[in-house]
């Protein structure tokens, strides 16, 4: 098995990672392969999750990486 081989069951990832070429565009990729199993809605779902998924990532990210430039040591 690859590191770019991803297993998911039952809704769990158990193996790999999931990067920006799962996600993507490509043929292969999870939305692809969604609209080809369950259709054009659910794959349009899917993609709006997704996107209210990184969405709130990169929310947590932002907020951690502010809150640590903004909190100066004591002594300052």
């Amino acid at each position: 098995m690859a590191d770019t081989d991803v297993i998911i069951r039952r809704g769990h990832l158990l193996s790999s990672l999931i990067d920006k070429v799962h996600c993507g565009s490509i043929l292969a990729s999870i939305v692809h392969c969604y609209y080809e199993l369950y259709g054009k809605d659910y794959a349009a779902d899917l993609v709006t999750k997704f996107s209210k998924l990184f969405t709130l990532f990169f929310y947590n990210i932002i907020e951690k990486i502010y809150l640590d430039v903004l909190l100066l040591p004591p002594g300052v």
